[in-house]
């Protein structure tokens, strides 16, 4: 998916605009005000592959239960912005395995569970990635919540 623009999608499950097993490329595409009535707000991404993403951009997507922007198995992003989704968990993205390069989490919200920027089982990578303290917050832990998982965060 290359240079699309997703607004005012909802799902009755999972992924308000996007939900698929198969690999997911999403490149210079908008995510803007999609809801799912399970995981995934704009993308239910649940292939053995990593969903990728990049130079995208999620507002405001809504999810009733995990990952108000982004559901995914694994999820590699580079260069996308996450900004005022929300999710009872992972307020812009609930994944298993996330390695995010060069992205920003602002606004995001998980009002009932941890992670109002990321949440995550198993592995998460950083490298200059940025969570706004203006507003990604969580009720459990923080901006980025990992259980049973390992964090590497990098600044070059």
């Amino acid at each position: 998916i290359d240079g699309s623009t997703f607004s005012h999608n909802t799902a009755g499950d999972w992924g308000g605009a996007i939900k698929t097993a198969a690999i997911l490329h999403v490149v210079n595409s908008e995510f803007d005000e999609n809801a799912a009535d399970s995981n995934g707000g704009a993308i239910s991404a649940n292939s053995g592959d990593a969903a990728i993403v990049t130079g995208s951009r999620f507002v405001a997507n809504l999810a009733s239960s995990g990952g108000g922007a982004v559901y995914a198995n694994a999820l590699h992003m580079v260069g996308s912005t996450f900004s005022r989704n929300v999710a009872p968990a992972g307020g812009g993205v609930l994944a298993y395995v996330v390695d995010v390069a060069a992205s920003t989490f602002s606004g995001n919200i998980a009002t009932a569970g941890s992670g109002g920027a990321l949440w995550k089982e198993e592995t998460i990578r950083l490298n200059r990635a940025a969570a706004s303290a203006s507003g990604s917050g969580a009720s459990g832990s923080g901006y980025v919540a990992a259980s049973n998982a390992s964090l590497r965060v990098t600044t070059r």
